[in-house]
């Protein structure tokens, strides 16, 4: 017992310091996009930290098995070369050593999965979105010094002055194809964001609609690629100019602006997603989520097995591929469970109820195998390959 506890302890000293060293390493990536985020809006510290922070979860819930499996390997391969399973062995402790380290190790894995994945990632998501949304209605407020162009499909709205209590100038310019279709001007724009919309009201409005040029017979002449604003046969622009007291346009805000926030769905927590009536969950695509998260977890939990295996073949030939052909297995089996292929899509909660036991049972049975099996490799290594 004294053994387990001390061996469970070094485990997860090793897993936190490898959890960290992974995040960090993985956190570059996400640092480059967050940081090109807060140039581009003009984001302070604060709205910078709180981002970077939010988006560490999306990370977080695949590091953790690949943390939980190196700091079990590493453990484990010190313990086999400091003969201390030998000493135990010895003693007559049999091999309950062993199951009781790989069970400690995957409570660890199973549950810090299902705390990040389940419950702090969707709390980091809400968090983003609304820090992100925010960002968005202070860019369309602000506008940028020297103006600023935003595409939206076949529209691109360009904004530019300085907020003012008449508002601001803006040009809303509408294609038909490559054709330039119509132009809205107005010098007095109040810009919001409400909803995912922009919502943009105008004092004044000025509109150019470009009618199309037509040939004698009164048919719409072909277009040609490189004739933006074609003129009609006389040589003229038909221009239809209307000009309008007050008036207001709509814009989609992910058109305008890259969609990288998450759904809703991904805002919701692990009992939100398995909510159920009777034996069907409330929403088939939340159930089967959540179901797979929770599948995600016990596949982790089954690293631990992987990594006992890994440390027993650890030899002077493989020290260079045990571990990275773990690593490599146990995100081949996280990738299985993460498409689905374990949850069912009925959105019946007691079939998934029986998968997601399934292959609990499988894991365990796994995990307690691999603790066996391994016994010789990790007691005597040279004598078995002797």
């Amino acid at each position: 017992m004294l053994f387990s506890r001390q061996a469970v302890r070094q485990m997860l000293t090793t897993y936190l310091i490898a959890f960290s060293a992974l995040l960090g390493v993985f956190a570059i990536e996400k640092f480059d996009f967050i940081l090109r985020t807060a140039l581009t809006y003009r984001l302070g510290p604060r709205s910078f930290l709180v981002l970077f922070g939010a988006m560490m979860p999306t990370i977080m819930d695949a590091v953790a098995p690949i943390a939980a499996l190196v700091a079990t390997y590493l453990v484990v391969l010190q313990k086999r070369e400091g003969r201390e399973f030998l000493i135990l062995s010895a003693a007559g402790s049999g091999g309950r050593p062993r199951i009781e380290i790989a069970a400690a190790m995957a409570c660890v894995a199973l549950f810090s999965s299902l705390g990040v994945a389940g419950f702090l990632k969707p709390l980091a998501s809400h968090v983003f979105r609304s820090e992100y949304e925010a960002a968005l209605a202070g860019v369309v407020g602000r506008g940028a010094e020297t103006g600023q162009f935003f595409d939206a499909r076949d529209t691109v709205l360009h904004v530019w002055g300085d907020p003012s209590p008449v508002g601001r100038k803006m040009r809303v310019f509408s294609f038909d194809g490559d054709r330039l279709d119509q132009v809205f001007a107005s010098n007095c724009a109040d810009m919001r964001v409400e909803g995912g919309r922009l919502l943009v009201d105008a004092c004044e409005a000025r509109v150019f609609a470009f009618k199309k040029p037509e040939s004698e017979s009164g048919e719409p002449l072909p277009m040609t690629p490189h004739c933006r604003i074609c003129t009609d046969p006389d040589g003229g622009i038909d221009v239809v100019r209307v000009k309008g007291a007050g008036s207001r346009r709509e814009f989609d805000v992910n058109t305008l602006f890259p969609p990288e926030v998450s759904s809703r769905q991904d805002e919701l927590t692990l009992p939100a997603l398995l909510a159920r009536r009777d034996t069907v969950f409330l929403s088939r695509s939340n159930g089967r989520k959540g179901t797979i998260i929770v599948q995600q977890a016990i596949v982790s939990a089954l690293g631990v097995g992987l990594a006992f295996l890994a440390a027993a073949g650890t030899t002077a030939r493989t020290r260079f591929l045990a571990l990275p052909a773990a690593i490599a297995l146990l995100l081949g089996c996280l990738v299985l469970a993460g498409s689905g292929a374990f949850a069912p899509a009925d959105g019946s909660a007691v079939a998934a109820a029986l998968a997601t036991a399934a292959l609990a049972a499988l894991s365990l049975g796994g995990l307690v195998l691999s603790a066996v099996v391994t016994r010789p490799m990790l007691t005597a290594p040279r004598l078995v390959r002797s």
